[in-house]
C-alpha cells in the first residue's frame, strides 16, 4: 500500500506521547474452534509507531502489559513504562473488528524522578491521550513542547479535563466527548463523527469507507496531522491531509498493524 499526501519530516522532530498500550485481543471463528491473538495497540502506541515510522525521535509513556514486551522490539519509539500499574489495558474484539470489550488500564503514576526528567526535557511535540485516566494530564501541562495535540477520548470525567484544554494548540474529541462538553467550542477542535469523517471549524471532511468498520482511523488522523504541524503547516492544512489519508485507509482492507507496517520509513 502506497501512502501519499503526506509531509516527509525534513529531520526528525522530538515527540513525547502519553497514552495507552493495550493489549488487543482477536478472536476468530466459534467455540472450541475458536483462534485467540494478542498484537500491542491503543490510541498512544498507534500514535507514537506512526511518528516513529515516518522519522520523528518519539518516547512513549504508558502502562506495558507483560506479555507484550517481547513484541515491542519491533516498533522504533523509545517505551518509558509506568511501572507502578495495578491493572494492564486489554482491548477484545471479533474477526469483524466488532467490540466486545475494552478494559481501562489503571496505574499509580510515574515516579517524581521521572516526573522530574520529563519537566526538564524540550519536546518539539507533546501529543496526549486519555486512555490512562486524567491524572497525567498534570505531568502534561509542565512539559516544555513547541506544539501540544490532545485527544480526550475516552474521557468519563471531562470535567477534569476543560481547563487544560486551552494550553494545547489541537483537541481531538469523538461525538461523546462532544456531547459532555456541553457549551465548549474551539478554533482548535477537530470533531470526530465515528464513519462520517471530521467536522473542523464547520467544515465537514468525509471519511470514505466500503465494507466494514476500520479500527484506528482516528489514530492515523492525529498521528498525520501532528506530522504536518511539525512541518510548518496550518492547522486547517494539517486536517485536510490527515482526513486524506484516513479516508484511504478507511476504504482499504489493510489492518492498522499491516499499515503501520506498509509505511516508508525514513533511512537517514
Amino acid at each position: 500500500m502506497l501512502v501519499i499526501g503526506f509531509t516527509r519530516p525534513d529531520k526528525p522532530s522530538n515527540i513525547l506521547v502519553v497514552g495507552g498500550l493495550l493489549q488487543d485481543i482477536e478472536v476468530t471463528g466459534s467455540g472450541h474452534l475458536s483462534e485467540v491473538s494478542y498484537i500491542p495497540g491503543g490510541s498512544g502506541h498507534n500514535v507514537a509507531s506512526i511518528l516513529s515510522t515516518l522519522g520523528h525521535s518519539v518516547y512513549f509513556v504508558s502502562v506495558a502489559p507483560f506479555n507484550l514486551v517481547k513484541h515491542l522490539k519491533h516498533f522504533s519509539y523509545s517505551l518509558i513504562p509506568i511501572s507502578r500499574c495495578s491493572r494492564e489495558g486489554r482491548m477484545l474484539y471479533r474477526e469483524d473488528l466488532s467490540v466486545i470489550g475494552v478494559q481501562r488500564p489503571y496505574h499509580k503514576g510515574l515516579s517524581e524522578r521521572m516526573c522530574s526528567v520529563l519537566a526538564r526535557s524540550v519536546f518539539d511535540l507533546l501529543y496526549v491521550t486519555l486512555e490512562l485516566d486524567n491524572s497525567l494530564l498534570e505531568l502534561a501541562a509542565r512539559i516544555d513542547r513547541s506544539i501540544g495535540v490532545i485527544d480526550i477520548k475516552p474521557s468519563f470525567r471531562i470535567n477534569e479535563v476543560i481547563h487544560y484544554l486551552g494550553s494545547y494548540d489541537a483537541i481531538i474529541a469523538n461525538q461523546e466527548e462532544q456531547r459532555q462538553l456541553g457549551e465548549f467550542d474551539s478554533q482548535k477542535l477537530v470533531r470526530m463523527r465515528a464513519e462520517n469523517g471530521v467536522v473542523f471549524r464547520g467544515k465537514e471532511y468525509a471519511f470514505e469507507r466500503s465494507g466494514r468498520n476500520k479500527l484506528g482511523c482516528g489514530d492515523i488522523l492525529g498521528a498525520f496531522m501532528s506530522n504536518e504541524l511539525l512541518n510548518d503547516k496550518d492547522l486547517t492544512e494539517a486536517v485536510v491531509t490527515a482526513t486524506s489519508i484516513a479516508s484511504d485507509y478507511a476504504r482499504k482492507s489493510h489492518t492498522l498493524e499491516e499499515y503501520i507496517a506498509s509505511l516508508p520509513r525514513r533511512t537517514s
